[in-house]
């Protein structure tokens, strides 16, 4: 015979068969056999005489009952692998920390980390999705508001509207539609809680429409900032589309210089009468700052290029360069402007462009 039908159940513990009862409540009693195979059972096993349950209340079979938000009772899962997640109400897990496609987990009860949990139970496969509380937050960021090597003591983020904040009445009428936000920051790397700001605006306005919302921090840090929206947009076909245009952060100090870089600085001035993109095409003639030479003279350049491959001045004949200049190329007014932009040029093609704007040639002897 077997056990089907028996209300008992083998099992393996730690090498040694053992049959028993499946669940309670207990019936008790003693289990007999006509034969056990000496291979499975061993030669003398031992029948030891179960108790009756007595007590409690009946078992109650675990199940699951399924239904839609809406209480409409769920007719049953599609056709095919389906993945399915149940737990404990209350329960969550939060990801304390990630290696590689694994993570370690704490349970986390009423937001409080359960420290007595001790782990899942031993599967043979373990896979997760992550998810969380967080999926309804819809957080934007966080962004650091400067690089990692400094700090600001004030930052400023900016909100655009291109299509304006109005809502619309059932007969068209315009109404003033609200938006609500949050603005939240803290210390970058601190652990420390979140600051954060909510604010609403509140208008009937179809034309674009921009906010900035200004920040001073007690002491200077690297912030890192996130922002959110808590109200739907677009609904009841409201003109509120909703955009995080900018992150500025005002830094301690303004650098004077840049190791190996050239500056500049521009101010443009614009009005009505110029195109939108206009601001945006800046041509810029620009005067090159010879570090010998004088600027835009022939001398000049050919010390800078001569001087940018290598020679040293004991190499170049200054003097005659010199002479050059002040006998014939500045009394005639004859100066070098010229930008070499192309890979293909090379160094002797620029030396016979400077000789030439000086009336001359350039001549390689011994070489």
């Amino acid at each position: 015979g077997g056990l089907n039908g028996s209300g008992l159940i083998a099992q393996d513990d730690g090498g040694v068969i053992r049959i028993v009862e499946i669940s309670s409540p207990w019936r008790g009693g003693s289990i007999t056999s006509s034969f056990l195979p000496a291979s499975v059972f061993g030669d003398s096993p031992v029948f030891t005489a179960g108790t009756a349950s007595s007590g409690g209340s009946t078992a109650v079979t675990a199940s699951v009952t399924l239904a839609y938000d809406s209480g409409t009772a769920f007719s049953g899962l599609p056709e095919g692998t389906q993945r399915i997640s149940l737990a404990h109400r209350g329960n969550e897990y939060q990801i304390a920390s990630t290696d590689g496609p694994s993570a370690t987990v704490q349970r986390v009860v009423n937001g409080v980390v359960d420290s007595t949990w001790s782990g899942f139970m031993t599967r043979t496969v373990v896979d997760f999705a992550a998810s969380g509380i967080n999926d309804n937050e819809t957080w934007l960021g966080p962004f650091l508001a400067c690089p990692q090597n400094e700090v600001v003591d004030a930052f400023e983020v900016n909100f655009a509207f291109p299509n304006g904040i109005c809502g619309f009445q059932n007969n068209g009428n315009k109404r003033v539609r609200h938006v609500e936000y949050e603005i939240q920051y803290r210390v970058y790397g601190s652990g420390s809680g979140w600051t954060s700001k909510p604010g609403v605006y509140a208008l009937k306005n179809i034309n674009g429409l921009g906010f900035t919302e200004r920040f001073d921090l007690s002491s200077p840090g690297l912030v890192e900032v996130r922002c959110r929206r808590r109200n739907e947009q677009g609904s009841n076909n409201a003109r509120d589309t909703m955009f995080w245009q900018a992150l500025r952060g005002r830094l301690l100090s303004r650098p004077t210089s840049y190791a190996g870089i050239s500056t500049i600085g521009i101010t443009v001035e614009t009005g009505g009468q110029l195109a939108a993109q206009s601001d945006k095409r800046v041509s810029v003639v620009a005067t090159r700052n010879y570090d010998g030479g004088g600027d835009r003279t022939i001398s000049g350049a050919f010390l800078h290029l001569a001087r940018s491959l290598g020679y040293r001045d004991d190499q170049i004949d200054i003097a005659a360069l010199s002479t050059l200049e002040t006998t014939y190329w500045t009394p005639r007014g004859e100066y070098f402007d010229h930008q070499a932009s192309s890979d293909s040029t090379s160094a002797k093609d620029i030396f016979d462009k400077i000789a030439e704007a000086g009336m001359g040639y350039f001549l390689l002897s011994d070489g």
